[in-house]
C-alpha cells in the first residue's frame, strides 16, 4: 500500500469550499441526523484561541475518507468501501454502447482507456466542499467554458431516485447473474455524489452500519 497523503494545499482548498434476501437484510437506513468531526478543521484566531470546531455528516465524512484512498492510491482503503458481496460497478462508455465492469479489488481493474489502472480517476476528481442538496442538472448542447452544461457547478450529494431506476445494464451485454445482481444492487442507493469538473457519478448504498459504493460512473454526459 502507498503512503502517499493529500498535500498541504489541497486540504487547504477543501476547507476552505465551503443473495436477494440476503443483501436486503444486511441494508440499514442510514443516520442522517448524525454528524461527526470533520478532518478539516480551521486554524486558530489571531490570539491563539481554537475557532468552532467544524462538524459534517457522516456520509460527507464516508466520501472525504473514500476520495482521499483514491488520492492516495490506497487500494486497500478503496476496498474497504466495496461490498464483498455485491461489488462494485464501475460504468465506462467505450463506444455506442455502455461497459459496466463487476469490482471486488480494484487493483485488478483496468479502464478500457488504454488499460490504465483505477487510480487515474484521481487526475479528474474534484478538491472540493461537497454540498448536501439537489443534484444539478445537466443539459446536451449547452456546454460552455463557464458551465460546462451543468445546471450549477461543484461537488453536490443527494438521493437520485432517477438512477435506481436506470436500466442502462441491459445494454451492456451482461450475463444474467450479473443483471439479476445489478437489479438487486439499484434499489440499494441512498445517495449519489456528483462533481461537475468531472462529470463523475458516484453511488454509495448504507450496508451493515457503513456507507459501500456501488456504482461509480465515468462517463461523460452526451458522449457516444
Amino acid at each position: 500500500m502507498k503512503t502517499r497523503y493529500l498535500p498541504l494545499g489541497l486540504l487547504l482548498l477543501l476547507f476552505s469550499c465551503d443473495t436477494s434476501d440476503q443483501i436486503e437484510n444486511r441494508v440499514s437506513q442510514p443516520q442522517e441526523a448524525d454528524s461527526v468531526l470533520s478532518p478539516l478543521q480551521g486554524p486558530d484566531d489571531a490570539n491563539g484561541k481554537p475557532v468552532k470546531p467544524v462538524y459534517m455528516s457522516r456520509f460527507a465524512k464516508a466520501f472525504f475518507d473514500f476520495q482521499e484512498a483514491v488520492y492516495n492510491e490506497d487500494a486497500e482503503g478503496v476496498n474497504t468501501f466495496i461490498d464483498p458481496e455485491i461489488g462494485l460497478y464501475i460504468i465506462e462508455n467505450p463506444g455506442a454502447l455502455p461497459k459496466m465492469t463487476r469490482v471486488q479489488d480494484v487493483r485488478s481493474f483496468k479502464r478500457d482507456f488504454k488499460g490504465e489502472s483505477f487510480f487515474t480517476i484521481k487526475d479528474r476528481l474534484q478538491s472540493c466542499q461537497l454540498k448536501e442538496e439537489s443534484l444539478p442538472a445537466f443539459t446536451c448542447g449547452t456546454e460552455t467554458k463557464l458551465s460546462g452544461g451543468y445546471s450549477k457547478e461543484g461537488c453536490f450529494a443527494a438521493d437520485d431516485q432517477e438512477f435506481r431506476k436506470n436500466e442502462i445494464y441491459k445494454y451492456a451485454s451482461l450475463p444474467d447473474p450479473e443483471v439479476k445482481n445489478i437489479e438487486r444492487t439499484l434499489p440499494l442507493v441512498k445517495k449519489t455524489v456528483v462533481q461537475t469538473a468531472s462529470s463523475y457519478r458516484f453511488h454509495f448504498g448504507y450496508i451493515n452500519g457503513q456507507w459501500k459504493v456501488l456504482f461509480i460512473d465515468l462517463r461523460i454526459p452526451c458522449s457516444a
